[in-house]
């Protein structure tokens, strides 16, 4: 799937099965405290306009985060991984 979507930011991926990588970023998306989950849109919205762009952002509360996952039952929408 990396080579054929991510090609040029695979190197960016963790090279082992994953395992590590996705607990952390679940742990991260669910448990992440409030006040650094506001911050990180504004962080990318001031980096974006320095470079040109405009982006408008949309907050999602806690209750969205921790349901997502168990609609899809911890799987990618897209690809079913």
């Amino acid at each position: 799937m990396l080579d054929k979507y991510f090609s040029n930011s695979k190197n960016n991926f963790p090279v082992d099965n994953g395992t590590e990588y996705l607990n952390n970023l679940e742990n991260e998306i669910l448990n992440e405290l409030s006040g650094i989950y506001k911050a990180k849109p504004i962080k990318l919205e001031n980096e974006l306009k320095n470079e040109g762009f405009e982006e408008e952002k949309f907050l999602r509360g806690n209750i969205f985060k921790r349901q997502v996952p168990i609609i899809y039952q911890s799987t990618c929408a897209i690809s079913g991984l």
